[in-house]
């Protein structure tokens, strides 16, 4: 996939072909009418839930499809590092990225620009050709803000966006579902695996009224994070809906929902109105607007909605644009919210400095046409009054169309004139990055800014630094006036003639009346073909290739030291502070050196330091922790109240887990940091009673116990060691099944590369007559790579799964996407065994055809059957009654089997171990050893499905035309007889038979090949190297023992040597290299089945009855 300049009306249309669709079938589920949220998310489910109870708030796990990525430079850089670490070829989704982050502001922008093209040359160039190699569109230094540019270019109503950053929310503003995540999640996603979330809460603000005078969007959510404060949002989308929210400019809705992300909101949500619209035309997406504008239904929440919010969200909060006045919140947090008018006693009672340093305008919240021409206007009026800033005044435009807009338009030379400094279409001091030379180091003071966040350090690196936000104009009157005490409503300035000037409010400013102007430059498109591989110097302190992060070792976590115990506010900030440290964000070595630098540790004062355990003085934590790691030793982090909220930045994972860090355990967490410690394989758990907290000490040793049992929902017990005594404490894990994965695995990174996952089909399958629509000839079951010897099962490794899983554990994989929980595996594990009891009648009925050859009974009983149950064509069915069908007859293929063998009724043998002990006993006749039990199982599992073979080919296209279940799988029954299928491994025990005696073996082989004879069992029309099916039947024999065996692994040895003799001489005579063979699946199955005690002739039935799970889910 290569990525646009702008999303394409394709891409549109292709998502809201299938709105009304999925909307219904939403709303049937639900029995309800929806939210906006609710529509979207519905809309990009990887799998629709068959209940409504799979489908709960702040507790169901599902995995959606992104329709696009957004990334800055600075998360981009490790995205896509850890996407060639995973060995990806290209981008399946749209993907972005936008080089924002890494210029600092010192003079202004174009000497800004200048120099950080030459300092940061290596990491541009880097992103740059990986854009290029990858599929990914890039947007060059300058060319804007991330999020001002994915509003212009690529955000639309309905959509769902997920970003590395945490403000990708900003793109609410013109419908869009956009989530701020890390840069492993944007891997998945790049490599088309779906996006796994927690299904959201949701959070309803009705506004009402229109905003006027001084009031702006900004104060909307200034005030809202007052109400709610900096976690009040966490697990939620905050949806907006009322006649206030239709009074509002995309680009206002759009800083509303950008600072939802300082709520922990997971998102924030407009519906679409005429201002969306409006503004997709004036951007050049005329068509878009039109296509908008015909689904609108589908992109607003059902009226029901509006008329009765409480039904149908978890809180309501409702806004009066009317009254609104200007906000103020600050310092150090933005959730410290005070109206204007109450501003000014606050800052004389608490003694905030009064002085202003600086007033800055712009960042991703407030960088729009909108925003600069409200500035603008006050600084236009107090010009006329000769009127100038006596502090420093810093603009930052959003996007170079922006830029060019206000420039043609006259607002950028109003704010130049009262004192105004424009610096580059960048994050700049919004995010740390600027240098400033007016104050000293620790020396407190005060600024204001229109910027999203006020953490302390984060706009200059100095901790003493108080910072308040409000909005543009706002900040621009404070400008002005030079103080904090200062009030535009109320208060009058000084003009130089000495007369009094009391500001206007600006007028309520909308889209340009000219139009956008023209940019066509900043853009790279990648090259359609790709391009050569990316190489990183081993030299570079800026950039450095990924090692995989090591696998759980199968043992519990026991004595860990404490590195940290952060107390209050520990942001990602706090963890890895970004400013001079973003140099660095594509080299997690060396910016692991500034980990916890602003962390307050609860054991010493000094912020950034801890206590060292193995002796010694304290010492910076980064260091600390290296020494840990030098000397062999894990280490824990104990963390308060929201710990990592913030950004979206992984290094504040990433950095902890490079150095040793196993487990984070806090107060609670905030969401996306949260998932990034997952994501690294660290184990993040919350006290079950936040009071545990203040058990841990400086010398206290953890030991997390009962790793072996992880599962979805089960406690943790945590072992706490301290000198003065040792206490049990019950701790929560939120992973999903999947999520333990990555923690077993080491990292979501591992799993994803172990599983060899590459894509899974965005699209909802729709069956066509033969074979229209390639229905046939695409699969999310399984994934076979002949060159890497791998076959993958829903994305995961085939021969580990039959090693660890039982046949129903695997069925339930194909047929939900995941892997089951202990109380899902015996529920399935009981439904299989209900459904696979064959009546009375139908014992008769299977009797009569004992008669032919084993295979030929089994498709003729399997039809005979299928039809004496009245199967129907599934076309204009209940699709759930076609699925008890499938699972039906599926189920009955032991039972089948076991009545054509024995000719009597199947032994009930409720309780079991499942369909493989099922399986066994019926042929036997007696309970099967459970060794024997677990070889068939191995063999089951790992012949259950393979890839878009004959015989599930013959079963998809049966069912492509409509025909019932039996005629489906029966195909693929009839397809097994043909001797190129495959399955058949009778003839490996004949060749054994004819060799006789190991002494016997190399003679014999010798012989073959000299008559240009086959030899059973080996070679793969497939697998270029060994079958990954063969390696793991060949451990399971060599369990087994006997002589059989033995007779079996002689003949390997020497089949593979005269082999390999044979082939290099063919390689020689025609001059090139010839295909390596080696066993196949049959060879070493004949040896299995045989010792477990299935007839040879019941070999290829014994396949089917493998076979026929995996044609049942295709056919599903």
């Amino acid at each position: 996939m290569t990525t646009k300049r702008q999303t394409s009306p394709g891409e549109v249309t292709a998502l809201y072909s299938l709105l009304a669709g999925r909307i219904q079938t939403a709303r049937a589920l639900m029995g309800r009418p929806l939210t906006l949220t609710e529509k979207i998310l519905f809309s990009h489910l990887a799998t629709m839930p068959s209940d409504a109870s799979q489908i709960q708030r702040g507790v169901s796990h599902v995995g959606l499809y992104p329709d696009r990525i957004a990334m800055q430079d600075a998360t981009a850089q490790m995205a896509l590092l850890q996407f060639m670490l995973a060995g990806m070829d290209r981008v399946k989704v749209p993907t972005t990225v936008h080089c924002d982050h890494l210029i600092q502001a010192v003079t202004g922008a174009t000497q800004d620009l200048a120099v950080a093209r030459t300092s940061n040359s290596e990491v541009y160039d880097f992103l740059s050709k990986s854009s290029t190699r990858y599929g990914v569109g890039f947007w060059e230094p300058g060319s804007g803000i991330i999020h001002q540019v994915v509003l212009e270019n690529y955000a639309f109503p309905g959509a769902l966006m997920i970003g590395t950053d945490s403000h990708t929310p900003n793109a609410g503003g013109l419908g869009m579902l956009a989530i701020g995540v890390g840069g492993a999640d944007a891997v998945f996603t790049m490599a088309g695996e779906p996006w796994n979330v927690k299904w959201p809460k949701l959070i309803g603000v009705r506004l009402t009224g229109s905003l006027s005078g001084w009031a702006a969007p900004k104060d909307v959510i200034l005030k809202l994070a007052g109400i709610l404060t900096v976690k009040g949002g966490t697990g939620a989308v905050i949806e907006y809906f009322g006649p206030g929210a239709r009074s509002i400019s995309a680009t206002g809705k759009a800083t509303i929902t950008n600072m939802g992300a300082e709520l922990g909101a997971t998102t924030s949500v407009f519906p679409c109105d005429d201002h969306t619209l409006a503004y997709l035309r004036l951007t050049g997406r005329g068509e878009i607007a039109g296509l908008a504008e015909q689904n609108a239904a589908h992109l607003r929440a059902d009226r029901e909605v509006e008329a009765d919010p409480d039904r149908f969200f978890d809180q309501v909060i409702e806004i009066d644009l009317d009254t609104l006045e200007p906000y103020i919140v600050g310092p150090h947090t933005p959730d410290l919210a005070r109206p204007l008018s109450e501003f000014a006693r606050e800052v004389a009672e608490k003694g905030y400095p009064d002085e202003l340093k600086y007033a800055l305008i712009g960042s991703c919240t407030n960088s729009s046409y909108e925003d600069m021409s409200r500035a603008a206007a006050v600084a236009r009026e107090a010009q006329g009054r000769g009127l100038k800033a006596p502090i420093g005044l810093l603009v930052t435009p959003g996007s170079e169309q922006v830029h060019r807009t206000i420039s043609r338009d006259g607002q950028l030379a109003s704010l130049l004139s009262i004192g105004g400094t424009v610096l580059a279409n960048a994050c700049g001091p919004c995010i740390g990055q600027w240098k400033r030379s007016d104050i000293e180091a620790g020396e407190t003071n005060s600024i204001i800014t229109s910027f999203n966040r006020n953490f302390p350090r984060r706009n200059d690196g100095n901790a003493s630094t108080l910072a308040f936000i409000a909005s543009p104009e706002i900040v621009t009157a404070f400008a002005l006036a030079g103080r904090l005490s200062f009030n535009p409503l109320t208060d009058t300035l000084t003009a130089p003639d000495g007369s009094q000037v009391k500001l206007s409010a600006p007028p309520q400013v909308g889209l340009p009346e000219r139009g956008f102007a023209s940019v066509d430059t900043g853009f790279v498109p990648a090259d359609p073909e790709g391009a050569p591989a990316v190489s990183i110097d081993q030299a570079s302190e800026r950039l450095e290739l990924l090692s995989p992060f090591q696998s759980w070792s199968g043992h519990d976590f026991e004595n860990l030291p404490v590195l940290l115990k952060a107390k209050g506010k520990c942001t990602t900030d706090h963890i890895s502070p970004a400013g001079p440290w973003l140099r660095f964000r594509g080299h997690l070595d060396r910016i692991s050196d500034n980990m916890f630098a602003g962390a307050n540790n609860a054991f010493v004062d000094k912020p950034g330091s801890g206590v060292d355990v193995l002796g010694g003085e304290s010492q910076n934590l980064a260091r600390l922790a290296r020494k840990y790691r030098s000397a062999g030793l894990s280490w824990v982090v104990v963390g308060d109240e929201n710990y990592g909220e913030g950004s979206s930045r992984e290094h504040a994972a990433m950095s902890p887990r490079h150095l040793g860090c196993l487990v984070v355990i806090a107060r609670s967490f905030a969401r996306i940091h949260e998932t990034n410690l997952k994501q690294q394989g660290v184990l993040a758990l919350t006290f079950s009673d936040p009071a545990d907290y203040d058990r841990i000490e400086a010398d206290s040793r953890i030991s997390v116990v009962g790793l072996d049992k992880l599962e979805p929902g089960s406690p943790v017990r945590v072992l706490v060691k301290n000198s003065s005594g040792s206490t049990e404490i019950s701790c929560r894990h939120s992973m999903t099944m999947e999520q333990i994965e990555w923690f077993r695995a080491g990292s979501a990174l591992n799993h994803i590369k172990l599983r060899g996952s590459k894509t899974m089909s965005k699209e909802t399958p729709k069956f066509a007559a033969g074979l229209e629509g390639v229905i046939a000839c695409a699969t999310r079951l399984s994934e076979v790579d002949g060159n890497a010897g791998q076959l993958i099962f829903s994305g995961f490794m085939a021969p580990q799964l039959a090693a660890s899983k039982s046949v129903e554990a695997v069925w339930f994989l194909f047929h939900n996407g995941r892997l089951p929980t202990s109380d899902e595996l015996a529920e399935f594990t009981a439904s299989v065994e209900a459904h696979g009891v064959l009546s009375a009648a139908e014992v008769k009925l299977v009797r009569q055809f004992r008669n032919g050859e084993p295979l030929s009974d089994f498709r003729s009983a399997v039809s005979a059957v299928a039809a004496s149950r009245g199967y129907k064509p599934w076309l204009n069915r209940d699709l759930a009654e076609v699925e008890e069908e499938i699972l039906s007859l599926c189920s009955l293929a032991p039972a089948i089997i076991e009545v054509l063998r024995t000719g009597r009724k199947p032994l009930l043998k409720r309780g079991n171990s499942g369909y493989a002990e099922r399986y066994l006993w019926g042929l036997l006749r007696q309970k099967p050893s459970a060794s024997a039990v677990k070889a068939l199982s191995t063999y089951l599992v790992l012949t259950m499905d393979h890839g878009m073979n004959a015989s599930t080919f013959a079963s998809r296209v049966t069912a492509s035309t409509g025909a019932d279940v039996g005629a489906a799988i029966t195909a693929g029954i009839a397809t097994l007889s043909g001797p190129l299928h495959g399955g058949a491994p009778g003839p490996v025990l004949d060749m054994l038979d004819a060799i006789g005696s190991s002494d016997q073996a190399g003679s014999w082989v010798t012989d073959q090949l000299t008559g240009k004879r086959r030899i059973m069992g080996f070679g793969h029309r497939v697998y270029r190297t060994d079958d990954p099916r063969a390696l793991a039947l060949r451990e399971v024999a060599r369990c087994q023992k006997g002589p059989r065996i033995g007779l079996a692994t002689v003949v390997e040895q020497e089949v593979l040597s005269a082999l390999a003799a044979h082939q290099q001489a063919k390689a020689a005579a025609i001059g090139q290299p010839t295909r390596p063979l080696r066993p196949n699946v049959e060879f070493w199955t004949a040896v299995v089945l045989e010792h477990v005690g299935i007839p040879r002739e019941l070999f290829s039935s014994t396949f089917g009855v493998s076979r026929i799970i995996g044609w049942g889910e295709h056919v599903r």
